[in-house]
Order: structure tokens, then sequence, then C-alpha cells
């Protein structure tokens, strides 16, 4: 049975409406328009499309075991999902909703994040405490660009373009060509 996610007006801070999402959803991004939102969702291991302003699940599409993830390149031309079982991502073209590639990468992916020209990306392996980059959409596969200590488990990953970017991995601050904080 789908479940949903809630759209909170943050004028009244009161519930608008309720938007199917599909079977355990993780994480979702919203498209550039407004239009779409964009859902991993784990137990069915589906990206689902919902358009917002009916709330008709517009695209269901199979994206391997357990995805996570899901960022929206910043020029809205690929939709990117993490395979948390797979190790992978999937990239996903948004205006097909076909997928295009699928890439290995670190441990458990759990979190995307783009240079500002959407062209790289970079993930973060929590089981193996480690960050991944690949092109988007030509790799053919993930390069690890840093190893963490194995206790770090990082769960997300935050492009800094003025400071070269960082990562937050439980409570640390990582910085490339710094060091942690």
């Amino acid at each position: 049975m789908p479940t949903v996610i809630a759209v909170i007006d943050t004028t009244t801070l009161k519930l608008s409406k309720l938007l199917k999402s599909g079977s355990d959803p993780e994480q979702f991004d919203i498209s550039h328009d407004g239009k779409q939102l964009f859902i991993a969702n784990e137990d069915s291991g589906t990206l689902t499309v919902v358009n917002i302003s009916t709330g008709a699940i517009d695209k269901s599409v199979p994206v391997g075991k357990e995805p996570e993830g899901v960022r929206l390149t910043p020029d809205g031309r690929w939709i990117v999902v993490t395979s948390e079982e797979g190790n992978s991502i999937y990239v996903v073209d948004s205006h097909s909703f076909k997928v295009v590639k699928s890439v290995s990468v670190g441990k458990r992916p759990r979190d995307v994040a783009f240079t500002p020209d959407g062209k790289t990306a970079y993930i973060s392996g929590e089981f193996d405490s480690s960050v991944y980059t690949t092109t988007i959409p030509e790799a053919a596969s993930g390069t690890r660009v840093l190893q963490l200590r194995k206790e770090a488990r990082p769960m997300g990953v935050i492009f800094d373009a003025p400071h070269n970017g960082y990562l937050s991995a439980r409570g640390a601050a990582v910085r490339s060509g710094g060091g942690a904080r």
C-alpha cells in the first residue's frame, strides 16, 4: 500500500495536501518548475514521479534495490538515485524517465551532490566511509576521491563551491584539501 508525503503550507503551518509516494519513501527532490516530486521508494525499488498539483503518480521507474537518495541535477536534465543494496547510482532522464546508466560507487550510497554545472556528482558511501565522484551522464564507473575513518559512515554530502566542497559525516565536516573539523 502506498504511503504519503505531507505538503505543509509554510504560511499557516497547516497540512495542505497529501501526495501518494509509493512504498517506504526515503528521500525526495522537487523539479525546478515545482510541478513534480521525485521520490526514492526503498521497499519497491522505484523512483516515483508525482504530479504535485493533481497528486497523481505519473511514473514509477525501477532503480535497483533499496533506493535511498534522489537528487535532480542543477540544470534539471537528470535525476540521480542511489541504490543502497546495489552499491550504485542510477541516472534517469528527467524527460523520458528512462534509466540511461547505472554506475558502481561506494558501499551503501546514501546521498548525492553536484557541482554547479551538474556534470560531476559526489556520492557518500555509508558502509565503506567513502565519497565517490562520477560524471553525469557519461561515466561508466565512479572514482573514490575521499576515504574517511571507518566509523565516520557518511550519510550526506553537500558540494560547497566557494570552499571546494565538503562532506557531512555524522557531526564532522571534511573539506577537500582541508581535513576533519
